[in-house]
């Protein structure tokens, strides 16, 4: 492969925000890098609408499979089967694009194309980016060649000389970051000196928080200047139909930031669940943080994720179950504090990666030509 030829790389994982932005990002970076280079992505039909978030720059295809249930004994009998067919759509799929290399950014839709790219004997790769891997990670990780991850002791469950320390990748509208404040702060509609907090819980939206906003609206809303919330696809017409005409006038209610660069430069504080590519978002931004981890994610992962928060002194609620007026007293006081703000951003920028979406690449960009040199009958 020649230094100025482009590649296809095949990405696959989940549909929620925290495996497409990585996704996106890793792909962004590939072109950067690669001019000429192409990315596909496969994923599942879910929480998140994959065309809505990738765009029209790259293609997708979903795949007719959806993660084990853990809770749903039952509803596994079809599984195998469906593993079976994901595994025979995605081969079409690998067949039709011959890319150069495969990429599982996590979740269960990754297991069938990384199989698919096993069968034809494509190099693949797959991402890591939480603190305690998820099922789909530990059943790929003795077929790929790499691992990029994002924590330390990964070796206590990952093969350790696979493993490349990488950070997770961020979005490229966020590496930018060209909006301001006060250019953001016009487009919501935000007076210029209002004290703004945003909560988020992530793409697909994080019920403890939101029930945590919900329960304290009136509080919040008396005693801030102006509230950006972000709920989730999923809960966004229950929380609205609840509140019916009860709005408050400072509160700008959405199931999705397009945009979330400009949602980021309003704010002054941010309140967010401990997903790994949102707390990326928030380290790279260096925005002020109280991270609410959410207790509903696949093994807990996100109280994993905060144990590096804690030595770097980002504000952690440890039990999203205790959550009370106290901890909105907390927040009302916090945004108040421009020294506290201050030191909170300035804690969460040192866990910042900015290259990593660069460093992925250097990875992709070596199992290509390997794999090119063995198909062209190199060692």
């Amino acid at each position: 492969m020649g230094s100025s030829d482009g590649i296809r790389l095949v990405l696959s994982g989940g549909e929620t925000g925290g495996h497409l932005y990585p996704a996106l990002a890793i792909a962004d970076a590939l072109l950067e890098a690669l001019p000429g280079s192409d990315a596909i992505y496969i994923g599942s039909t879910g929480r998140v609408d994959m065309g809505k978030t990738i765009g029209t720059k790259y293609v997708s295809h979903s795949l007719d499979i959806s993660g084990y249930g853990r809770g749903a004994l039952l509803a596994n009998i079809t599984l195998p089967w469906k593993v079976f067919k994901s595994t025979v759509q995605a081969s079409l799929l690998l067949r039709k694009y011959r890319p150069h290399v495969v990429m599982g950014v996590g979740a269960f839709p990754s297991i069938p194309v990384l199989l698919a790219a096993r069968l034809h004997n494509i190099p693949s790769l797959i991402l890591e980016p939480n603190a305690l891997p998820g099922l789909a990670n530990k059943l790929l990780a003795r077929m790929v060649q790499r691992i990029c991850v994002s924590c330390s002791g990964m070796k206590n469950f990952f093969p350790a000389g696979k493993i490349v320390f990488t950070g997770t990748p961020v979005r490229q509208a966020l590496l930018q970051y060209t909006v301001t404040c006060q250019q953001a702060r016009v487009e919501f509609g935000i007076p210029q000196a209002a004290k703004t907090l945003l909560v988020t819980g992530g793409s697909a939206g994080s019920k403890t928080i939101n029930r945590f906003v919900l329960d304290n609206l009136s509080q919040l809303a008396s005693n801030i200047d102006y509230l950006l919330w972000q709920t989730g696809e999923n809960e966004h017409s229950r929380i609205r139909e609840y509140l019916d005409e009860r709005i408050p006038a400072n509160c700008t209610i959405v199931p999705y930031f397009n945009d979330m660069a400009k949602a980021y430069a309003a704010a002054d504080l941010v309140i967010s669940s401990a997903g790994a590519a949102s707390l990326a978002e928030l380290a790279l931004l260096g925005k002020p943080v109280l991270i609410i981890p959410d207790p509903d994610v696949t093994e807990r992962h996100q109280h994993k994720n905060t144990q590096s928060l804690f030595k770097a002194g980002v504000l952690v609620q440890s039990d999203p179950q205790t959550l009370s007026a106290q901890t909105v007293e907390e927040i009302i006081a916090l945004l108040s504090n421009c020294e506290n703000l201050k030191k909170l951003g300035e804690n969460i920028r040192q866990l910042a990666r900015p290259q990593a979406s660069q460093l992925i690449v250097d990875q992709i960009l070596q199992l290509a030509e390997r794999g090119t040199e063995l198909s062209n009958g190199g060692g």
